[in-house]
């Protein structure tokens, strides 16, 4: 073989073995670097309306929060005004019990 033609195998091998890696390399990595970034868009949006749920639940977390707190407040309220009544019924039975007394 002359060296002509030796060059000319040596261009086409390295040629031929481009093609095999480029395709390999599409094979290996393209797939799959396809699969992934379906797989990323995918979790991305999955990410995004888990976030926003949690937004809103936070917010109505919050807002439950603020109502119990009120809740709290208006039935403290309430309680004080029923151990004023409670007082109030106890001192009228106490002066029924005195008028029954000073009557036997």
């Amino acid at each position: 073989m002359n060296k002509k033609g030796q060059s000319s195998r040596d261009l086409f091998m390295v040629f031929v073995s481009i093609i095999i890696g480029v395709i390999i390399g599409y094979i290996l990595w393209g797939q799959g670097y396809s699969n992934l970034d379906n797989k990323y868009i995918q979790l991305q949006g999955d990410y995004q309306r888990l976030n926003s749920e949690y937004v809103e639940l936070n917010q109505t977390y919050i807002s439950l929060q603020q109502d119990t707190k009120q809740i709290l407040i208006n039935y403290q309220q309430c309680i004080g005004r029923e151990d004023f009544f409670t007082w109030v019924n106890r001192l009228s039975s106490l002066a029924g019990l005195a008028k029954l007394i000073g009557l036997i």
